[in-house]
Order: structure tokens, then sequence, then C-alpha cells
């Protein structure tokens, strides 16, 4: 993809720029575990409720990495399923 995205900047002589975007980094730190996490709904050998359970657990992961990343501390609310 990165290949792919440089090719396109590259032909349309658009600045490729990998700073400055903690956001999409944060998304993307967050989403490529959970989405490794959707192969292993794959294994046969893996119980269904456990691969959901791990598949569902990625807003933990945003607000713990949002609190080491971005330096944003994630207030009470974040932790509250309700």
């Amino acid at each position: 993809m990165l290949v792919f995205a440089g090719a396109i900047a590259a032909g349309t002589r658009t600045p490729f720029s990998i700073l400055g975007t903690p956001i999409l980094w944060m998304r993307s730190l967050v989403g490529q575990p959970e989405h490794d996490l959707h192969l292993l709904h794959a294994d046969p050998r893996l119980p269904v409720a456990e691969a959901t359970t791990l598949i569902k657990s990625y807003p933990i992961w945003v607000a713990i990495l949002s609190w080491v990343v971005l330096r944003d501390r994630p207030s009470g609310k974040v932790w509250s399923p309700f």
C-alpha cells in the first residue's frame, strides 16, 4: 500500500508526508493488530468466543495507545461501558 500511495503521490506531484499525522498513525497502529486478530478467527482451533473477544477489544487499545502516543489521558468516561 505504501508503494501504491507513493506512486500516486509521485504521479500527481503531490508531496508525500508521513510526519504531522498522529491521528492517522494511531489509527494504523491500532487497526493493523485488530485486522490481524480477524485472521485468528479463521483458525479452526481458536474458539469463536475467544476470537470475538479479541476482535472487539480494539477500543481498549485505542484508549491505551492514545494515552501513550498522543499524551492524551483518557477520562473516566472512556473506560466506562455506559
